[in-house]
């Protein structure tokens, strides 16, 4: 098999395989930066934790009201019904979050990727990972963003106790996640109880302001 068919072989078995797992096995087979024969990436990884938290999460019915955006958010483009995951910052993914994501739904909606520089750009977005090339700008978006009902998705230290609603990290070679649940409830988003309970849970350490 050679180095590309052996990439995608390995994607489908995570897209295909690991996804159809309960959340607490996925933690479980998570592998940091493993060689392709050993096992998946670490964006591999984060795609499809990605793909598989949003399973755990509700949001407003009106964040998929067709033609029309929600009250709270004016300046966004219509949601409709495409579910929208964002990437902001330099994207680390490549083709990785599109493989994921081929031919699934999510919510019972196609999936539709978006990445910009921009985060006024992805108002649109139901799920947004803010990449580690954001760290230095990470309390002015989470400002812009704290009353949106958009799942925010970090990699960097301090992303959680910021006013982000969840925070991936390595434990050992063990990928986890933080959660913040009062940034969730504060963007109308209703997390699982099952999440919470596989969650390091943090709180804002100081209230995000504009």
């Amino acid at each position: 098999m050679t180095p590309t068919s052996h990439s995608h072989h390995r994607r489908g078995l995570i897209a295909g395989g690991v996804l159809g797992f309960p959340l607490g096995l996925l933690l479980l087979m998570a592998v940091a930066s493993a060689g392709p024969e050993e096992g998946p990436t670490e964006y591999e990884l984060k795609a499809a934790f990605l793909h598989k938290f949003v399973s755990y999460v509700e949001w407003p019915e009106k964040c998929f009201h067709a033609g029309s955006a929600p009250e709270q958010r004016p300046d966004a483009r219509p949601s409709g019904e495409v579910f929208r995951i964002g990437v902001l910052g330099k994207d680390p993914f490549g083709a990785v979050l599109e493989d994921t994501v081929r031919g699934k739904r999510v919510k019972d909606r196609p999936v539709a990727i978006e990445r910009s520089q921009s985060v006024e750009q992805l108002y649109a977005c139901h799920l947004l990972f803010i990449c580690a090339s954001e760290r230095d700008r990470l309390a002015e978006h989470l400002a812009a963003l704290q009353d949106r009902p958009i799942l925010t998705v970090g990699e960097t230290a301090g992303f959680a106790a910021l006013g982000g609603i969840l925070n991936l990290f390595f434990e050992g070679r063990k990928l986890r996640f933080e959660v913040n649940p009062q940034a969730a409830e504060r963007c109308g988003l209703q997390l699982s109880a099952k999440l919470l309970k596989l969650a390091r849970v943090v709180r804002t350490e100081t209230p995000v302001t504009r």
